[in-house]
Parts: C-alpha cells; sequence; structure tokens
C-alpha cells in the first residue's frame, strides 16, 4: 500500500511538473537585469533575475544581488553585501501591456567584514510588491520588498527583463 501511495504521489508530481515546464516554455521564460539600493547597507547595488511562469497567475523569480558598500578600509565595517533570493510572484493584476503582484519568497544574505576574515549568513523572509510594463522586446519592471531577518532592510529594485523565447 505505502509503494502504491508513493508510486502515485511521484506520478503525481512529475505530472504537474511537466505541466508547470511546458508551461513556463510556452507562457514566458525571462532574463533580466537591474539596480537597486539597500537600506541595511545604505548603498546602490546590481540585480541579476529570471522569472519562470507557473501558471496565469504564478511565477517563480530567483534572483541574486550584489552590493556596492562604501570603499571604507577600516577593519570592521562591510566589505561585500550580497544576496540570494528566491520568491514566487502572485498576479494581482494582469493585463496585455502590464501587470501587477505580489512578491514572496527566501533570502539569503551574506555580509563580509574589512580587514577580517569574518562573514556573517542570514535567512529571511522577501515581502512586497512589483509591476512589470510590457514593450514590444522587453518589459520594464519595479519592485520595492521588505527583507525579513537580522539583516532585516527595504530594498527598491528597478530593470528590464527579456524573453527568451
Amino acid at each position: 500500500m505505502k509503494k502504491l501511495l508513493s508510486t502515485t504521489l511521484l506520478m503525481f508530481s512529475l505530472l504537474m511538473l511537466s505541466h508547470s515546464v511546458s508551461y513556463a516554455q510556452e507562457h514566458g521564460t525571462k532574463l533580466g537585469v537591474g539596480v537597486l539600493y539597500g537600506s541595511e547597507v545604505e548603498t546602490a547595488g546590481i540585480q541579476g533575475n529570471a522569472t519562470f511562469r507557473v501558471s496565469p497567475k504564478v511565477a517563480i523569480a530567483p534572483d541574486i544581488s550584489i552590493y556596492f558598500p562604501d570603499d571604507d578600509d577600516t577593519p570592521g565595517y562591510i566589505d561585500s553585501f550580497w544576496a540570494l533570493n528566491l520568491n514566487g510572484h502572485f498576479m494581482l493584476d494582469t493585463d496585455p501591456d502590464y501587470h501587477i503582484y505580489a512578491l514572496g519568497g527566501l533570502n539569503v544574505s551574506t555580509i563580509e567584514y574589512e580587514g577580517t576574515d569574518d562573514s556573517e549568513s542570514e535567512l529571511g523572509l522577501n515581502l512586497g510588491l512589483g509591476s512589470e510594463y510590457h514593450l514590444n522586446n522587453f518589459s520594464l519592471f519595479g519592485e520595492l520588498k521588505y527583507v525579513v531577518s537580522d539583516f532585516d532592510q527595504v530594498v527598491l529594485g528597478v530593470g528590464a527583463r527579456f524573453p527568451l523565447n
């Protein structure tokens, strides 16, 4: 009985995964770049991101954000700050020209300090809103999110996304 249940769950999961992958291939996988500002590090950064539509109302959106702290050689100051995010975009309003989405997901942020071998990594949650305006060959996006972790910060980002298909 357990083997039948496990096999059924595996088959169902594979069916759902293949549906999501085929939906993403048909309806849009995008790669993007952007600039952002983080309130904790009080500096600008760059972002590389992707979106994979898994249904008409949901997209998976991983990204990496790299910030550029002030160049201060004083030991103990932040030397580098970067974050990996795995977000979901949940469409609130869709239109052929634009869409507005709620954003939620996981964040892993890492800080390295000047003059030491110390670094800290923290797991957090992302909560926010975004919008994307579709043009002929690309889309413009803007996001505002709050990262809930030991490195709490508000992040404002803007950029462009380019379709792969």
